[in-house]
C-alpha cells in the first residue's frame, strides 16, 4: 500500500499556474473567506491510499495547489468527499479536468449543486451518450408466406 508520502506536488504547481495564467496574479485556489467558497464532490474510483477527509484534503493540494487548511474536506459516502475552492471561476476549471489517474489513486471531480451532486442530470447525459452511439434499425416484419415465396423465385431448378 503506498502512502501519504509518495504523493508527487507537481500536478498542484503546475495548476496553480495555469490558474494564475488564466485568470491574473493573485489567483487563489482556496481561500479563507467562507462566503466566496465553490464547493466541488472528489470521488475515488481506486486508491493505494488510506482514504478519509484529512488524506483527501492532502491529495487535493498535491493536485490543485492552495492551502490544505482551506478546502474544507467532508466526507459524504464510501470514497466521495465534497470540498471547497476560492472561486467559481478555479472551481469550473477543477470541473473541465474532470479527473486525474496515478498509480496511486483514481479521482474524479463533479459539481456539488443542491447539497450533492446532480445524479438525476449526469443519468440523462449518460443515457444520451449511449443513446447516441447506437443505430436503430427498423425492419419490416414479413409473414411466412411472404418468405416463402421470397425463398422459392430464388431457388434454381436443375
Amino acid at each position: 500500500m503506498s502512502s501519504l508520502s509518495d504523493l508527487d506536488f507537481q500536478p498542484g504547481r503546475a495548476f496553480h499556474e495555469a490558474a494564475i495564467s488564466r485568470f491574473g496574479p493573485g489567483t487563489l485556489i482556496t481561500c479563507c473567506h467562507p462566503s466566496d467558497d465553490f464547493f466541488l464532490i472528489a470521488s475515488f474510483s481506486c486508491s493505494a491510499l488510506r482514504i478519509n477527509a484529512d488524506s483527501t484534503a492532502l491529495v487535493l493540494q498535491s493536485l490543485l495547489g492552495g492551502s490544505i487548511l482551506y478546502f474544507q474536506v467532508v466526507h459524504q459516502d464510501a470514497w466521495c468527499f465534497h470540498f471547497s475552492v476560492a472561486s467559481k471561476h478555479v472551481g469550473l476549471m477543477i470541473h473541465r479536468m474532470a479527473k486525474f489517474v496515478c498509480k496511486e489513486f483514481a479521482i474524479f471531480f463533479t459539481l456539488w449543486r443542491n447539497g450533492g451532486p446532480d445524479y438525476m442530470r449526469e443519468e440523462l447525459l449518460w443515457n444520451q451518450m449511449q443513446e447516441a452511439g447506437w443505430n436503430h434499425v427498423h425492419r419490416k416484419k414479413k409473414s411466412y408466406a411472404e418468405v416463402a415465396r421470397s425463398h422459392s423465385t430464388h431457388l434454381l431448378i436443375c
